[in-house]
């Protein structure tokens, strides 16, 4: 015992006052029991905050305060068993793929943990990329329950062993009169079915997944193609780095932010996709080999979130007589697209059949006015109802089926006007009904 105070409460250290410290760990700075408790607790209640990244409540100490001094410090039963909850979460097996192993699972859409029922809670930045590759699977596995089918491209000199890139098609995609295209963000880590993985994680998949979108479709008799723009390589053995136990525990000492390791990844092994190294490429493909080729779509409708903004409207450019014969309208979600010295006939088509919907605290379909986003955008752009742009999706939901609705009205064509050669397309019908049936493309593609 010492001629000391707590760094907190000021109280004095005495024979029945205890005290507790991270001496043994190199930090001198004492503190009494309850501040300690009281501290762990607040701690424990910032889910954005990890729990293995608890230091010294002096902030300018950066001691790391570890797993046996928690549980000797903490008395609360329910407070150490929310911990353990947690702690839980972190996967015993080496590369998890599925949310059991994460202990977590959805209730009403919300992730939960499936002991406690409290929503997701951060660990790493490494945790939560895995957490995050295992919700892609269980939206994955939902889309297959509609119907749909995993699409794996391009087959032409591909090895069994080399990656693929992949889409989803509704059973009725190849066949509808009104095709509906679906391209998430470019350049981040969402993939097909998702619009905002934090939003699948902390909010819920109604607003951020585009399994409702796919729910709305399938009631307007749309038939659905979801792009994966940014499936661009695929990791050695299909292992990404970061995903054992220990790496996905890993933290940086010298800070008292939450790393996976950022140079492991640089370094890690990666393929490119053929036909799918960027997500430009990727979408020019599905155009040319699922869209112009094969469906039979009359009308084609488009909505494209945020950065798959800027690459719709590249492929707009790169096939602006396709687009004219047969797109009746894009909706973009969030996208900070710009023109820039484009022919009058994409400008046309921006402005007469595309809209953008952003964030804003204007109420919904409200005009924005003249700003620098609506000068390069061309098409008009009107409030999303919402400044949150991971809630954007969501709000704009019922607005962006009215639009398309009243776009096909005035653009639509019956099947007969639009020109397409089904024996010129495909080889034979078998063919045809075997990539629908087995979900592959044909061989030469």
């Amino acid at each position: 015992m010492g001629n000391s105070n707590c760094r907190i409460c000021n109280i004095k250290e005495t024979e029945t006052t205890q005290f507790v410290s991270l001496a043994k760990r190199g930090c001198s700075h004492k503190f009494c029991h309850s501040c300690w408790e009281i501290y762990l607790q607040e701690r424990f209640l910032d889910k954005h905050s990890s729990i293995l990244d608890i230091t010294c409540p002096l902030r300018e100490c950066f001691i790391r305060v570890p797993d046996e001094f928690i549980r000797k410090v903490i008395t609360n039963r329910e407070t150490l068993s929310y911990y353990y909850s947690v702690l839980k979460t972190i996967p015993l097996p080496d590369y998890p793929s599925t949310l059991e192993e994460f202990n977590y699972h959805y209730v009403n859409e919300e992730l939960v943990n499936k002991d406690t029922g409290e929503k997701f809670h951060f660990v790493t930045q490494a945790h939560y990329e895995a957490l995050g590759d295992a919700v892609v699977d269980y939206i994955h596995k939902k889309m297959r329950t509609m119907g749909y089918k995993e699409v794996i491209f391009p087959m032409k000199n591909r090895l069994p062993d080399q990656p693929g890139a992949n889409v989803f098609l509704s059973s009725d995609a190849l066949d509808a009169e009104t095709l509906m295209v679906i391209i998430n963000d470019c350049g981040h880590p969402v993939q097909a079915g998702e619009w905002s993985r934090n939003s699948c994680i902390n909010g819920s998949l109604k607003t951020g997944s585009i399994l409702p979108y796919l729910d709305k479709a399938k009631e307007k008799k749309f038939g659905v193609i979801v792009t994966n723009p940014n499936k661009n390589y695929a990791y050695l053995d299909n292992k990404p780095p970061s995903r054992t136990r220990s790496e996905l525990m890993m933290i940086n000492n010298n800070t008292r932010m939450l790393y996976y390791n950022v140079e492991k990844e640089k370094s890690y092994p990666k393929i490119p996709i053929k036909k799918s190294e960027t997500p430009q490429a990727h979408l020019q493909y599905v155009w040319k080999h699922f869209i112009d080729k094969r469906a039979k779509a009359s009308n084609i409708v488009i909505i494209a979130h945020a950065g798959g903004g800027c690459c719709t409207l590249q492929l707009l450019r790169d096939n602006i007589d396709s687009f004219n014969n047969r797109v009746c309208a894009i909706a973009f979600l969030g996208s900070a697209h710009y023109t820039w010295d484009d022919s009058s006939r994409v400008i046309e088509f921006l402005g007469n059949r595309c809209v953008n919907f952003v964030s804003s605290v204007e109420p919904l379909g409200t005009t924005i006015p003249d700003t620098e986003l609506t000068k390069v955008s061309v098409c008009p752009v009107v409030s999303g109802g919402t400044p949150q742009g991971e809630l954007l999706c969501s709000t704009v939901f019922e607005s962006v089926f009215t639009f398309i609705s009243d776009k096909l009205n005035v653009y639509s064509k019956t099947e007969e006007t639009h020109e397409f050669n089904e024996n010129q397309v495909f080889e034979s019908s078998s063919t045809f009904n075997e990539m629908k049936s087995v979900g592959t493309v044909p061989n030469g593609e």
